[in-house]
């Protein structure tokens, strides 16, 4: 974890001009908690919400590359709320009368590899980027549940806020500094008794802004 924490800092230390950016999209998000058993790895239940559409603000910092290649790494950051009103049994969504609310957030470095201009964002041309990332999260959960992975099912609490580690991947499509954008990151945390696993399943329409706060 420490190791994740200073990594992030150093990628969000400002030395280059346009140093960090902001995108600005419409999201199509859909959120998705597991409740897994420490022990076996056993999902006891998967709360889920239906997809809907959200103004979404994403910070990044500057993308940089290996030397000459197509490789690079960067480290965005995003916090958002999250409603889970359904549980998902047997590949279906259905309603059992619980529900869950919080908050979720990450600070995710990501290795990627673009194909197409890397160093302008301006570039009239079609890029597409594919990354992957690992880092640190944060979730703020509480609610309720029918545990559906075992037998009897049974009604549980969560009440569960911590720390613990964020992933994800990613592709995107940009051009002209428009973008079209495929995600699904998020944190996840281990209270001792089962394993918390939020993933913010979501496809972004927007437009990316590189800000000069800092120079050489």
């Amino acid at each position: 974890m420490k190791l994740l924490l200073a990594l992030a800092c150093m990628l969000l230390t400002p030395s280059t001009t346009h140093a960090l950016s902001i995108d600005f999209a419409a999201s199509v998000s859909q959120p998705s908690l597991k409740i897994k058993s420490v022990s076996n790895d056993t999902v006891l239940a998967e709360m889920v919400d239906k997809a809907s559409i959200w103004p979404s603000v994403s910070l990044k910092t500057k993308e940089r590359y290996f030397y000459d290649s197509n490789f690079g790494y960067s480290a965005e950051a995003m916090a958002w709320y999250m409603k889970l009103d359904r549980q998902k049994v047997s590949s279906k969504e259905v309603n059992l009368n619980t529900s869950a609310r919080g908050y979720f957030a990450y600070l995710t470095p990501t290795l990627y590899y673009r194909f197409g201009d890397k160093y302008s964002m301006d570039s009239s041309d079609w890029m597409t980027t594919i990354g992957v990332g690992l880092g640190v999260g944060y979730l703020n959960v509480k609610g309720t549940m029918m545990t559906t992975g075992t037998s009897p099912n049974r009604f549980g609490r969560i009440d569960d806020i911590g720390f613990g580690l964020s992933s994800g991947l990613y592709v995107e499509i940009m051009k002209d500094r428009w973008f079209l954008r495929f995600t699904s990151f998020g944190p996840a945390l281990n209270n001792g008794t089962v394993n918390l696993e939020l993933r913010d399943n979501s496809i972004k329409i927007g437009r990316r802004f590189n800000f000069n706060l800092f120079s050489d």
